[in-house]
């Protein structure tokens, strides 16, 4: 099942924090991230090169529509077997 973070625009902050309120919030975030990151990091990268994967195929049939998109994912996986292709936007960490 996929599921998804809420549309940023759905989210609502306060206005009336003070600056030390809203260190506390960052500084909670950062736990929270470092936390799921040493109990789920190894699945998080192998999720992430899954999901490159999926887009490299579509992006390589998409360009020419005569290439097979997994023999160029192929060729591009024995080129460079373990380097995943992720544009820098889509990292989250």
């Amino acid at each position: 099942m996929k599921r998804s973070a809420p549309p940023l625009n759905s989210l609502t902050i306060p206005t009336g924090w003070t600056p030390d309120q809203a260190l506390v919030v960052l500084e909670l975030l950062d736990t929270l991230r470092q936390a799921v990151w040493d109990c789920y990091g190894e699945h998080l990268l192998e999720t992430r090169c899954d999901r490159s994967s999926r887009r490299s195929k579509k992006r390589s049939h998409k360009r020419d529509g005569r290439i097979n998109s997994s023999e160029s994912f192929d060729q591009t996986q024995s080129e460079h077997p373990n380097v995943p292709e992720v544009d820098d936007d889509e990292i989250p960490f």
